[in-house]
Order: C-alpha cells, then sequence, then structure tokens
C-alpha cells in the first residue's frame, strides 16, 4: 500500500472495507466511513443490526470516546419471571437481548460525522436486496431516515417483543425500546493502548468476528468491532436474526438486572508515538481482546508530520 496515501480503510469483510473506501473517497470523514462499513454487514448479514457493536475514536480533534452499543439485558418494567427449574433447559428466546447498535452509532455519528445516516445506510440497503431481503433492507432504509428512533418504533419493537417475549417465554419488554443511555464513555489507556472501558470483559472472542477502520486525511482514527454470523434466532417479518446473547432467569438464583450490558469483545485500540500522539489504529478480529498475541491484525499507521497512511498486518 502506497505511502502516498491520506486516507485507508481496512477490514477483513471486503462489503465492509469497499463501503468504508467509498466514503473516504468522497471527502467524508472516518466516522462516516466506518458507519458505511458496518452498515454494509448490516445488509448483507441478518445478525449485525441487533447485535453487539463497539466504536472507539481518537486522533486529531475528536477527544477519545469509546460509543456502547453492545445489547443489553432485558426485562425493564416486568416482575422477576418464575425462572427455569434447576436442571431445565431455558427457552431460547429467554437469552435474546436489546439491541442498541443504532443508538449508540447515531451518538458517534456526532463525533466527526459529516454524512447523514441516510447516505450511510445505502450500501447496506443495496446489499440486503441483491440477498431478497426486502424487509431487512425496510428497517435499514427506516434507520436512515429516523435514526435511533427506529429501534423504539412499534414496527421494530413490537415484532421483537412478539418474537421475544413471554409469551414465549423471552424476557423482552415494550419499556426495554425506551430511550437508552450510557451509549459513551471516555476511551481508557491500558498499557500504552487506548481502547473502550469494556474491552477486557468479554469471555471469548466472536464466533465470526468483523472490524472496519479507518483514518481519514484530517488524522481522525476511527474503528468498530462486531460480529456477523453469531448464534441467532431469526424473525423473518424483519429478515433480521436476534443473537442469543442475554442471561436467561433461573429459579433460585439472582437474576441480571434489566438494562446490564452484556459482555462483547472489542478488540481494537490506538498506539501512540513518544511524544503521545495517535500513530496506528489496530484491530484484530478474531481475538477475544485488545493485543492478543497470536491472532491476526489489520493495522494502519499514520505519519503525522507527511500526513500520509499506510496499511500493516500484525
Amino acid at each position: 500500500m502506497s505511502l502516498r496515501l491520506r486516507a485507508l480503510a481496512r477490514s477483513n469483510d471486503p462489503a465492509c472495507e469497499a463501503a468504508a473506501g467509498e466514503e473516504l473517497a468522497k471527502g467524508a470523514s472516518a466516522v462516516d466511513a466506518v458507519l458505511a462499513g458496518y452498515f454494509a454487514a448490516a445488509g448483507a448479514y441478518p445478525a449485525v443490526l441487533l447485535g453487539p457493536v463497539t466504536l472507539l475514536v481518537g486522533g486529531t480533534g475528536s477527544g477519545e470516546r469509546a460509543f456502547d452499543g453492545r445489547v443489553r439485558q432485558p426485562g425493564k418494567g416486568a416482575k422477576r419471571p418464575r425462572g427455569t427449574l434447576p436442571g431445565a433447559e431455558p427457552p431460547m428466546a429467554a437469552r435474546v437481548g436489546v439491541p442498541n447498535s443504532v443508538p449508540a452509532l447515531a451518538v458517534a455519528l456526532g463525533y466527526g460525522g459529516t454524512a447523514t445516516l441516510a447516505r450511510l445506510v445505502q450500501s447496506g440497503v443495496a446489499l440486503a436486496r441483491e440477498r431478497g431481503a426486502e424487509r431487512r433492507a425496510a428497517v435499514l432504509s427506516r434507520v436512515g431516515e429516523v435514526g435511533a428512533l427506529a429501534f423504539s418504533e412499534p414496527e421494530l419493537s413490537r415484532a421483537l417483543v412478539r418474537a421475544f417475549g413471554a409469551p414465549n417465554g423471552g424476557l423482552l419488554t415494550p419499556a426495554d425500546f425506551s430511550r437508552p443511555e450510557n451509549l459513551d464513555a471516555p476511551a481508557v489507556r491500558r498499557e500504552g493502548h487506548l481502547s473502550a472501558p469494556w474491552a477486557a470483559d468479554a469471555p471469548a472472542p466472536f464466533l465470526r468476528g468483523t472490524t472496519v477502520s479507518a483514518i481519514d486525511v484530517n488524522g481522525l482514527f476511527v474503528a468498530a468491532a462486531f460480529e456477523c454470523q453469531p448464534e441467532a434466532l431469526y424473525v423473518d417479518e424483519l429478515e433480521l436474526s436476534a443473537p442469543l446473547l442475554a442471561v436467561p432467569t433461573l429459579r433460585g438464583v439472582a437474576r441480571t438486572a434489566p438494562g446490564t450490558q452484556l459482555a462483547a469483545p472489542a478488540p481494537i485500540w490506538i498506539d501512540f508515538d513518544d511524544a503521545g500522539g495517535a500513530l496506528e489504529l489496530w484491530a484484530a478480529p478474531a481475538a477475544r481482546a485488545v493485543a492478543e498475541p497470536n491472532v491476526r491484525r489489520l493495522g494502519i499507521r499514520r505519519s503525522a508530520s507527511k500526513r500520509t497512511v499506510e496499511g500493516l498486518e500484525g
């Protein structure tokens, strides 16, 4: 990759990398590019939109922030269920949580984004239609129109509550789709790496982790981590799949509080030069945590003096 490049996007998924690169070619920001890559995956794969995502922002003029699109534990506004008896298998629906991907990414768009969500979802809408998933394309189009409100509108929230609410043994309630909180936080530096505060919390890597990362001409560093094909339950009327991440209620065991963020890998980080400036943006799609050894890494290095970027393999 040429050192003459001034902006670069990378992903382990070709569709994500293409969508992100197209945004950078238009002069868009790294935030725009990474969101476009994410929404491309959300169109291509049914489980992305309802699953977890972490987005990390650093570099020039942005502050250092992490955006928390992890799935939340369901059950707000409902009495504690009696729970599954010891030795019995909980209903699969009880493992479906509350998606918060779009609300978190909508907040992130305010940190250096220049494009509209309507534009950034276009690649995803097209990919969904290519796969014959018109209802998934319609959900993404609605996200482009109203942003985070799409998750609280009846078309989506009621469909999920019907599928994964109490009548089917699930925990989802209408109150779970009220305005979410705690969608962003300061990023943290651990052992020289800038990452999300929850980056070390996941017990295991994604089954098929995907990352999208970009550095733009202004030196903004942005990366996102999510999963394309987790274990999930399909919702036919939305043509979306809900990952199985929530904690079922067990009889005689304290339940996980509704609204709790459910652990998810966030193997994306920024490394710094000797002067403390952002130098390298890294992502390891198959890793459980930041800077984990013996897994493939996709990196981008930026020279602040030359304002050029290059791809790295680690």
